[in-house]
């Protein structure tokens, strides 16, 4: 890349270097919450199956700025894309991992319907079946939404005991 000067070149490192910092304070807080709950790959025995994380939904201001980053600079691959009104939603990750970060624009959520605290990653569960999986966690006292579409994708959520909500869907 030919740099306009050095200090358009330091300065480019400089933001470069800090949302790195970024990105990885999200997903050290991002693996934190998963060890402190116990989430890394939760084996729902009872259930009939396993619950495993699919993806981590990251807020963005920038979201093609964040798909370059995440692509040319880190090294992962575009996984899925879809529109959600006039906003695409990506998906990347390593192309040999079946986790992925869905790119969710912050204007997407501008009226934010489910109050959900943007600063924080959200976290989707992927299951073999949503029903038994619902039924199952309702029985054990948790409380869930009803199963529907999120998005033209088969789902429902369920919070802990904080009130951080969990999307749940099918593989």
């Amino acid at each position: 890349m030919k740099w306009a000067s050095e200090r358009a070149r330091k300065s480019t490192l400089a933001r470069c270097t800090q949302e790195i910092v970024v990105e990885f304070e999200v997903i050290g807080v991002a693996r934190e919450l998963l060890e402190r709950l116990g989430l890394e790959a939760l084996t729902l025995r009872d259930l009939g199956g396993t619950m495993k994380v699919g993806y981590l939904v990251l807020y963005v201001t920038d979201p093609d700025s964040r798909l370059r980053f995440w692509t040319e600079q880190v090294g992962m691959d575009e996984k899925g894309r879809f529109q959600a009104g006039p906003f695409s939603v990506v998906q990347v990750g390593f192309a040999d991992q079946h986790f992925a970060f869905e790119l969710v624009p912050l204007a997407l959520m501008k009226d934010n319907p489910d109050g959900l605290d943007l600063a924080t990653p959200s976290i989707a569960f992927r299951v073999d079946d949503l029903a038994s999986t619902r039924d199952a966690l309702v029985a054990r006292g948790v409380q869930a939404t009803e199963l529907g579409q999120h998005s033209g994708i088969a789902s429902f959520a369920f919070p802990d005991n904080e009130g951080r909500w969990f999307a749940v869907i099918s593989v």
